[in-house]
């Protein structure tokens, strides 16, 4: 699905900032057709209210206090992007990501957040009272203050934080705990029947599901996990050895350890691979420099011949083309579960990024699809190291 908005909508509002008003008014004026990028842009001042913004890319952008009321903003990217109170009621935010956003006393009152990624978004005293949260992940958000009265939840996880003044009224389907609750008493961790009980105290009719997971021999077990990735920290005096028998992700790289990796791996096709992606101008370009002659991210990297993959300037990338930097990413837990099945690991280093960056980075990891990754991947964060 591509971007695209009615050839007669107008903003009722240019944002303030002229930078911010050049970019949407040269797409304005453009086939609307394509998809609107606008990472890291300030639209204060702005009315985009009834206007469709399908796939947009908003991440890391100034959205606060703006009316975003009733528009089109399927699978659009909010990541890092502050939308305290801003009103965006009535919208359709269906598989939106707003990872790590900023959603404070924002009004998503009636929208449609059916799949959406709220994975530690900051999401006090807000709003998301009549919406349609179906399928929807609040992993680690705070939504204490807030108010979920008579929104519908269906496998929805409520592993988020709440408190005493949060509204359920009227609350009612299904969704997985555990949840964290602000109490006078201090923080208490509700799940199963205990969980079911405390949304009933405070109106809600809600059933409180089991989670499932995927084992390597097919069947559905009852473990919960809620994501493709187990994030390891790394301390700089216990950096770990790289374990061949198995695959891993090394977010933050040090150049050091990738020093290290050479001399380990040694160079070479066969043993390892680096791919400089700064300047990737699509994602069939980045496939093509990893696997010449595949179809997809996945098969490319099914295809590496080598036990080691380094991929350099990575937050280059992120600042000059965000979305095959995301593609990238997405990719990468399932790809390595086919390589696992296959008993070809493959460790992948993401070099070059600051601080901030990687955050961002394993954020994305988190939310990759999980369908197909029938074991956690390892991923191992890296500290600030020469």
């Amino acid at each position: 699905m591509s971007s695209g908005t009615p050839e007669d909508w107008l903003p009722g509002a240019l944002p303030t900032d002229p930078s911010t008003a050049e970019v949407l008014e040269s797409w304005l004026a453009g086939p609307r057709s394509g998809i609107f990028n606008a990472t890291y842009h300030d639209f204060r001042g702005a009315d985009l209210s009834g206007g469709s913004f399908v796939e947009a890319w908003l991440s890391n952008s100034n959205l606060r206090h703006i009316s975003l009321a009733r528009a089109d903003f399927y699978r659009a990217h909010f990541e890092y992007a502050d939308l305290s109170g801003s009103v965006l009621a009535g919208s359709d935010l269906a598989r939106a990501n707003f990872d790590n956003a900023t959603l404070t006393d924002a009004n998503l009152s009636g929208t449609d957040l059916s799949g959406a990624s709220v994975y530690g978004a900051t999401a006090t005293r807000t709003l998301f009272a009549g919406a349609a949260l179906n399928g929807a992940s609040f992993l680690q958000s705070d939504l204490r203050g807030g108010s979920l009265a008579s929104a519908i939840v269906h496998q929805t996880s409520l592993n988020a934080l709440f408190d005493e003044h949060t509204n359920f009224n009227g609350l009612r389907g299904t969704a997985f705990g555990p949840c964290k609750v602000e109490t006078r008493n201090g923080l208490v961790t509700l799940e199963g029947s205990d969980l079911e009980n405390w949304l009933l105290s405070h109106g809600a009719h809600v059933t409180i599901l089991q989670p499932k997971r995927r084992k390597k021999d097919g069947a559905v077990g009852a473990a919960a996990q809620q994501s493709p990735i187990d994030v390891q920290p790394v301390a700089a005096r216990n950096i770990p050895e790289i374990d061949l028998q198995t695959s891993a992700i090394h977010v933050d790289l040090p150049h050091s350890q990738v020093n290290r990796w050479i001399q380990q791996f040694g160079s070479g096709p066969e043993r390892l691979i680096e791919v400089d992606v700064r300047n990737a101008p699509s994602t069939q370009a980045l496939i093509h420099a990893i696997s010449p002659g595949a179809g997809t991210l996945s098969e490319a990297i099914a295809r590496v011949p080598a036990k080691a993959l380094l991929f350099t300037k990575v937050e280059q990338l992120g600042v000059k083309n965000r979305p095959v930097l995301v593609e990238l990413l997405h990719a990468l837990p399932a790809a390595l579960t086919a390589r696992e099945t296959n008993n070809a690991p493959l460790h992948i280093g993401l070099v070059d990024l600051s601080s901030d960056k990687a955050d961002a980075i394993l954020a994305e990891l988190r939310s990759a699809p999980s369908d197909d990754v029938e074991e956690p991947i390892t991923v191992f964060d890296y500290p600030t190291m020469p």
